[in-house]
C-alpha cells in the first residue's frame, strides 16, 4: 500500500510544481504584455515628441496598462477590459501619429497658434480636400496605424484571468511603477499632455480663438479708427526705417554692458565703442509689468489721460503712411491677435508653443533682412524675440560654451543661494550672451543695409520685463515682487544723432509703457493728440516714476 501511496504523492507533488510553473510563465507573458504595449507606444512618441516628453507620455499611460494585471475570469467582463485598455493605447498612438504628421509637414505642435488658427478657421470640406491632397502620406501611415492597433487588441486580450501569487520582487516593482505613475498625473505639465485632456483643451482652444477673433478684430478695428482720427503724418521727408526689437525676459543686471561681471555682451559693447554718442545704453530702464502681455499693451498703446482709448502705434504708423511687419519668434494667440495682426506683414516663425520650444532668435534674421529690402520709402519693422523667455537652456545653442565658476558664482554660493539657482543663473547668462550675437546682428544689418546719406535708419532694443535669478531671493522666474522683476535694458541708436546730447538722454530715466511716444519721435510721427514729454529722446521730456508693488524706488535720478 505504501509504494501507490508514494507514487500518488510524487504525481500530486509533479501537478503542483507543473501548476506552479503555468502560473509563473502566465505571469511572465502577462508582463510580457504590457511591456511591449509600452514599447509600441514608445516607438510611436519617439515620432511624435521630442526628449524627456517621451518618456514622460509613456508614463501616463501605464496606469491603463496596469488593468492587465487584475484578474478577471467572466469572458464578458475580460472583454471589457480588454476594450477599454485597447482604447486607451489607440488614443496614445492617434496623439502621436498625429503630431509626427504635423512635425514632418509643418515643423509645428498641434497646439502652436499656426495649427490653432488652421482649425478654427476650417470646415468639414476643407478637412476632407486636407485628407484627399495628402492622401500618400496618409495611406503609409494608416496601414501601419491599423497594424499597429491590431496588434495592441490581440495584446489587450490577454489579460490576467486567474489568481496568481505575487513575488516580492514583483510587489516592489509594481510598488514603484504605481507611484511613479502617480507622480507623473499630480504634475501638471506632465498630466496636460496626457491626450485625452491635451486634445479636449485644444477643442476649448479652437473655440476660444474663433471668439477673441470677432472681439481681437472689433478692437484692431477701432484702434485702426482712433488712428485715422488722430490725423497723423510724418515730419521727415527723407526715407526712414525704424526697427524696434522686443526681447523676453532680459534683466539689465545680467549684461556686461550695464555693468555686469560676466562678459555676456561683447558684440553691443563693440557697437557701443565703434558708433559712440548715436548709440544711446538708457541705464534706469524699467518695465511696468511683470508678466508678457500686459507689458506688450503698454508698450504698444500710448498711455493717455483717457484710459478707454487704446492708441495703437503700429495703428498710427500705418495711418501716416508706413509700411509695418511684425516678425515674432513667439507663439501666442493674444499678441498675435492684438499686436502682429495690426501689421501689414505678418511673419511668425515659430511654431512650437509654450516654454519647451528650442526655437532660437537667429531664425528672425532672414524675414528681417527681406524686409529691409522692401522698397518701401517708410517702414516700422517689429522683431520680437524669445531673449531668454523659461527655459532657458532653450534659448542658445547646444554648442555654446557656457559660464564656468568665477566670482558671480563665489557672490552667489556667500549671498546662499542653491546649486539649483545657481546653474539656472548660468543657463540664464547663456542665453543671454547668445541674444547679444543676434540682437548686434540687427544693428549690424540696418546699418549695412543700402542707402543713400539722407536716409533715416533707428533701432530701439527693450525687454517686455525682466527676470529674477538668484538676484534679491533664492529663486528663479517672473518676479513682481522684486525690482529684478521690472529692470529692462533699453538701447536706441539713430543713423543721424539726435537733437539733444546723448550723455543727457542715457543718464535719463525710460519707462516701458512710455514706449510709444520715444517710437513716435524715431519715425517722426505727429498727430493731433502728440506729447513730447513722454519721449525720451525729446528735449521735452518729462519724468513721472511709475507705480511698482516692489519696496525699491524708481527716481528720475
Amino acid at each position: 500500500m505504501s509504494a501507490p501511496a508514494s507514487e500518488d504523492n510524487l504525481k500530486l507533488h509533479r501537478s503542483r510544481i507543473a501548476l506552479f510553473l503555468q502560473k509563473s510563465t502566465n505571469r511572465h507573458k502577462l508582463w510580457l504584455t504590457i511591456v511591449s504595449l509600452l514599447a509600441m507606444q514608445i516607438v510611436f512618441a519617439s515620432l511624435g515628441y521630442e526628449g524627456r516628453k517621451i518618456l514622460q507620455i509613456s508614463i501616463l499611460l501605464i496606469p491603463t496598462l496596469l488593468l492587465l494585471l487584475i484578474p478577471i475570469n467572466n469572458s464578458r467582463l475580460n472583454l471589457i477590459r480588454a476594450l477599454l485598455v485597447w482604447s486607451f493605447v489607440l488614443v496614445f498612438l492617434l496623439d502621436s501619429a498625429v503630431r509626427a504628421h504635423l512635425i514632418s509637414m509643418y515643423a509645428a505642435a498641434p497646439d502652436s497658434t499656426m495649427v490653432v488658427s488652421a482649425l478654427a478657421n476650417t470646415n468639414t470640406s476643407e478637412i476632407g480636400g486636407y485628407i484627399s491632397t495628402h492622401i500618400r502620406d496618409f495611406s503609409g501611415s494608416s496601414i501601419i496605424l491599423i497594424i499597429s492597433a491590431a496588434i495592441a487588441l490581440w495584446l489587450s486580450l490577454k489579460g490576467a484571468r486567474n489568481k496568481t501569487k505575487v513575488s516580492k520582487i514583483e510587489l516592489i516593482a509594481l510598488s514603484i511603477i504605481i507611484l511613479i505613475s502617480a507622480v507623473s498625473y499630480i504634475s501638471k505639465p506632465w498630466r496636460k499632455i496626457n491626450p485625452l485632456i491635451f486634445w479636449s483643451n485644444l477643442a476649448e482652444s479652437v473655440k476660444v480663438t474663433k471668439e477673441s477673433w470677432t472681439s481681437y478684430g472689433k478692437e484692431r478695428a477701432l484702434a485702426q479708427r482712433l488712428a485715422k482720427n488722430e490725423i497723423p503724418s510724418i515730419a521727415r521727408k527723407d526715407k526712414s526705417t525704424v526697427v524696434l526689437v522686443i526681447s523676453e525676459s532680459i534683466n539689465r543686471d545680467n549684461m556686461g554692458i550695464y555693468g555686469y561681471e560676466r562678459n555676456t555682451t561683447p558684440m553691443l559693447e563693440k557697437l557701443q565703442k565703434d558708433i559712440g554718442d548715436r548709440f544711446l545704453v538708457i541705464r534706469n530702464s524699467w518695465s511696468t509689468e511683470a508678466t508678457t502681455i500686459p507689458a506688450i499693451d503698454s508698450m504698444m498703446n500710448f498711455t493717455t489721460g483717457e484710459t478707454d482709448k487704446k492708441l495703437n502705434i503700429i495703428a498710427l504708423a500705418k495711418e501716416a503712411g508706413y509700411k509695418t511687419w511684425w516678425i515674432s519668434n513667439h507663439d501666442d494667440i493674444a499678441i498675435t491677435q492684438k499686436h502682429a495682426a495690426m501689421a501689414d506683414v505678418t511673419s511668425m516663425e515659430n511654431n512650437k508653443p509654450g516654454r519647451s520650444s528650442n526655437s532660437l532668435d537667429e531664425i528672425l534674421l532672414p524675414s528681417y533682412e527681406e524686409a529691409l529690402k522692401d522698397p518701401h520709402p517708410q517702414k516700422l519693422i517689429v522683431l520680437h524675440m524669445l531673449g531668454a523667455h523659461p527655459h532657458y537652456r532653450l534659448r542658445y545653442p547646444e554648442k555654446q560654451p557656457q559660464f564656468p565658476d568665477d566670482e558671480v558664482s563665489k557672490v552667489m554660493s556667500v549671498a546662499e543661494r542653491s546649486m539649483w539657482v545657481q546653474q539656472f543663473r548660468n543657463d540664464y547668462d547663456s542665453a543671454i550672451l547668445y541674444q547679444d550675437t543676434v540682437v548686434a546682428s540687427v544693428f549690424e544689418k540696418i546699418k549695412s543695409s543700402p542707402s543713400s546719406a539722407e536716409d533715416y535708419k533707428s533701432v530701439i532694443y527693450v525687454s517686455d520685463h525682466g527676470q529674477e535669478v538668484g538676484h534679491q531671493t533664492n529663486k528663479v522666474g517672473h518676479s513682481p515682487s522684486t525690482a529684478s522683476g521690472y529692470k529692462i535694458p533699453t538701447i536706441i541708436w539713430t543713423s543721424t544723432g539726435t537733437d539733444v546730447a546723448s550723455k543727457n538722454i542715457s543718464d535719463r530715466p525710460f519707462r516701458a509703457d512710455w514706449l510709444a511716444w520715444t517710437m513716435s519721435d524715431l519715425m517722426a510721427l505727429r498727430w493731433n493728440s502728440y506729447d513730447p514729454s513722454r519721449s525720451i529722446i525729446n528735449s521735452s521730456y518729462s519724468w513721472i516714476s511709475p507705480r511698482l508693488p516692489i519696496n525699491d524706488t524708481i527716481t528720475g535720478n
